[in-house]
C-alpha cells in the first residue's frame, strides 16, 4: 500500500469514506455504497481553546454525516461487506445513532434489516431507525438484546453489525475499519501535521480504536510522522476503561453504571482494542 498511496495521490481524490478504498476490506466495487458519509469539515474553534488556555483547538464535525453522526463511516463499511458475503438481512443491537445508521444504510444496499433497542429507548430514536424501514424490537434489558441477535446470527444467519457477547468486544470489525477515515481525513486538513492529543466520545471504544488505527496505519506507510494521544471522554455514569487504567489492569472489567441523560455511551465494560490504543499512545479517560 505504501507503493501506491502518496499524499499527492490522495489530494487529487475527491472526499468521503471511499477516497481510502486501498485501506478498507470492501472487495467489490459495485458494494462500496454511499451516502455521502465522511469529508467533514474540521473547525478550528479559536475561542474556545483560548477560554480553556491551549494553543489550538479543531473539532471534527461529524454531525454532517447522512444520519447525523461518526457511525456512518462504519455502517457504509460493515454494509458493504455484507454485500461481499452475500448477506440478505441485517441485525444490530442499539438505542441511538448506531441503529439509525445501520437502516439507512441496508436501505441503500436493499438489505432487511431487524434492531434489537431497549424498551426505554426514546421514541425519536426508534422512529428515526423505522422511518429507513427497519423492524425495531424493543427488549426489556440490554443482554436480552445480544441473546436475540446470536440466535438470530446463528439459527437464521442475520449478519451482525455489532457484538453479542459480554465481555463485549469491539463491534463489528468491518465497520470499525470505517472510523480510520476521521484519522486520515484530520491528517489531511491540518497539512499532515498529527494533532498532539485527540479527544474522542467513548462508549463501548470501537470509535476511538479505529481512529487510533487510522494514525497508526498512516504513520506506518509513511504519510505521517506520529500517533497523537487518544483521550476517552466516557461518561462519569459508569467510565469502565478509566477504571481499568487507575488499577493499572490488562482488561477491561465491568463496572457499575449509574442513570444518566447519556444512555448511549454509559456503558458498563469497553474493549480490549480502545485500552491498547490509549496505552500505546500515552493517552487516557
Amino acid at each position: 500500500i505504501a507503493n501506491v498511496l502518496s499524499r499527492e495521490k490522495l489530494l487529487k481524490r475527491s472526499p468521503g469514506v471511499w477516497k481510502y478504498t486501498e485501506l478498507l476490506p470492501v472487495k467489490k466495487s459495485s458494494h462500496m455504497l454511499s451516502l455521502k458519509e465522511g469529508g467533514t469539515p474540521l473547525l478550528k474553534c479559536t475561542k474556545i481553546a483560548e477560554w480553556i488556555g491551549i494553543k489550538e483547538l479543531y473539532i471534527k464535525d461529524e454531525t454532517r454525516n447522512p444520519t447525523w453522526s461518526f457511525k456512518d463511516r462504519f455502517c457504509s463499511v460493515a454494509i458493504g461487506v455484507a454485500l461481499d458475503f452475500n448477506a440478505k438481512t441485517v441485525t444490530a443491537s442499539s438505542s441511538g445513532n448506531h441503529g439509525a445508521s445501520t437502516a439507512a444504510y441496508s436501505a441503500k444496499a436493499g438489505l432487511n434489516c431487524v434492531i434489537f433497542t431497549m424498551s426505554y429507548a426514546p421514541m425519536s430514536f426508534i422512529t428515526f431507525m423505522q422511518v429507513y424501514g427497519a423492524k425495531v424490537v424493543p427488549v426489556t434489558s440490554a443482554v436480552g438484546r445480544w441473546v436475540l441477535m446470536e440466535r438470530a446470527v446463528k439459527e437464521l444467519g442475520w449478519y451482525p453489525m455489532n457484538s453479542y457477547t459480554l465481555p463485549m468486544p469491539t463491534g463489528n470489525p468491518y465497520g470499525c475499519e470505517g472510523y480510520k477515515t476521521i484519522a486520515y481525513e484530520i491528517l489531511e486538513e491540518l497539512n499532515w501535521v498529527p494533532p498532539d492529543k485527540v479527544i474522542v466520545p467513548f462508549g463501548a471504544g470501537d470509535g476511538l480504536f479505529g481512529i487510533w488505527k487510522g494514525f497508526w496505519e498512516f504513520e506506518n506507510i509513511g504519510l505521517s510522522d506520529e500517533i497523537p494521544s487518544m483521550i476517552a471522554a466516557e461518561s462519569s455514569a459508569g467510565g469502565p476503561l478509566a477504571n481499568a487504567l487507575r488499577k493499572g489492569l490488562n482488561y477491561v472489567e465491568k463496572v457499575e453504571v449509574k442513570p444518566t441523560v447519556a444512555f448511549s455511551i454509559a456503558s458498563s465494560t469497553a474493549s480490549y482494542q480502545s485500552l491498547k490504543a490509549v496505552r500505546d499512545s500515552n493517552g487516557l479517560a
